[in-house]
């Protein structure tokens, strides 16, 4: 493996994913997404933020029409990586952030179940977590999560939910949230990276 520490910084368009190295499931430690509409309502798109587990981080996104529900990839299904749309290599995470990632993930419960607070408004945006990114206000989103992707004693790769907001006429409510401290610590860790902030300004540029 090639040495590195520093954090690397880029923002690459990765032609097809499927030939990049480790492209597995199994391989993805982190994965957030923001949903937003896609071109006057034709659909949906899924914006990824992926981070693997030797520390490089990738933005990717899918496409649905509206009625066409097969969500393989937001499943964690490694069938889903050839239905990617645009892909980012955004660059890799420093040894320092990602022991400290690493060590927290290692910690979480994954039997721990998250809060659910249903559809009803609980809260507006003043809690922990997303509302603290500038490029994120005034856009228009529709849900946004994080999730730790970790394997199952079956060998399945699995979603454990850390944090997940919609946005409704400009409101935005909290969806679910862990109550594990350490699976909070990872989000917010990679949500103040440059990397989060690159992640951002294409979704809102795919979004267009």
């Amino acid at each position: 493996a090639e040495e590195y520490s520093e954090a690397i910084y880029t923002c690459e368009v990765v032609e097809d994913i499927t030939q990049e190295e480790n492209i597995s499931f199994s391989e993805v430690i982190l994965m957030d997404f923001i949903s937003c509409d896609w071109q006057n309502d034709v659909g949906v798109i899924y914006n990824y933020l992926l981070l693997f587990e030797d520390g490089r981080v990738y933005y990717v996104n899918e496409k649905y029409r509206h009625g066409d529900v097969d969500r393989t990839f937001g499943n964690c299904d490694d069938a889903g990586w050839v239905n990617l749309e645009e892909t980012y290599y955004l660059g890799r995470m420093s040894e320092e952030d990602l022991k400290e990632i690493n060590a927290l993930i290692e910690n979480i419960m994954v039997d721990t179940e998250a809060i659910h607070y249903g559809m009803e408004p609980q809260y507006d945006f003043n809690t922990n977590g997303y509302n603290n990114n500038e490029i994120l206000s005034g856009r228009k989103w529709n849900s946004m999560a994080s999730f730790i992707v970790y394997t199952s004693d079956e060998g399945e790769n699995k979603l454990f939910e850390v944090e997940g907001w919609y946005q409704e006429n400009e409101r935005k409510h909290l969806l679910f949230q862990t109550t594990d401290a350490n699976a909070i610590a990872v989000m917010l860790l990679v949500e103040e990276s440059p990397f989060y902030s690159t992640w951002l300004e294409l979704t809102f540029e795919e979004a267009e």
